[in-house]
């Protein structure tokens, strides 16, 4: 698992370190990580284990997120949910019900907790790539090598890691790019060209053959051919 990391951090030239997070039924899974002193959010343990190389582990209890607590099980979802979403996104309660409804969560009272660290610290269930748009193309096209499928992507207000990130990755068996929300720019310190790519463990290996045979074949990274090269030119180097 840590040369996987290391050759997607090569071919897709990555600023951070692909992180892994796995959802943990017991306190055994959770012991390779230290616990925080303070509670922190899934996507603050994200961004520290992609530019620190931090290998942290979560106890429910000590997740500092409100909204992650009921994405990921940690508590049932309850009318305070409706309400902060109501005061941060719409000013109808309905629309915010529906808001918290339709996110993608995991059953209350699964989980243990998480473990986050650099990916090929341990087994993940899901891969957490920080990517520009340009990495993240990469990504869906080493995907859709193999296979010829569109990928649709799921996105909404707030939960881009949790949710739409760790949550729908690992429900769905399929890759997702979200857009980072307002939590995971205040605490996470993620910027303006950062996205959030994820990954199910699955996959990573069968994306990463496929990006390996896009690099022998002279496919990848993708050849920029200057933007006035007529398309009906043929190709650069014969």
């Amino acid at each position: 698992m840590m040369d996987i990391a290391q050759e997607y951090q090569r071919l897709l030239a990555l600023k951070t370190t692909p992180v892994g997070v796995k959802l943990c039924r017991s306190e055994e899974e959770l012991s390779p990580g230290r616990v925080p002193s303070d509670k922190l959010t899934l996507c603050q343990l994200v961004k520290g284990a992609a530019n620190g190389g931090w290998l942290l582990s979560c106890p429910a209890e000590m997740m500092g997120c409100f909204t992650a607590q009921m994405i990921l099980g940690f508590r049932e979802p309850s009318e305070r949910d409706v309400k902060h979403h109501a005061r941060q996104f719409t000013d109808d309660m309905e629309v915010a019900r529906r808001m918290v409804e339709t996110k993608p969560k995991l059953p209350p009272g699964k989980l243990r907790g998480v473990l986050v660290g650099p990916l090929g610290a341990f087994e993940p269930d899901v891969a957490v790539f920080i990517v520009d748009a340009f990495q993240a193309l990469g990504l869906i096209e080493a995907h859709s090598y193999s296979c010829g499928e569109t990928l649709t992507f799921l996105n909404g207000v707030s939960s881009a890691v949790c949710s739409y990130g760790v949550v729908t990755a690992y429900t769905t068996g399929k890759p997702n790019l979200s857009v980072p929300c307002i939590g995971a720019k205040r605490y996470g310190t993620f910027q303006d060209n950062e996205l959030i790519f994820t990954v199910p463990e699955a996959l990573l290996e069968p994306m990463l053959e496929n990006a390996l045979a896009m690099e022998r074949a002279g496919q990848w990274p993708i050849p920029l051919v200057g933007a006035f090269r007529s398309p009906t030119a043929g190709p650069v180097v014969k």
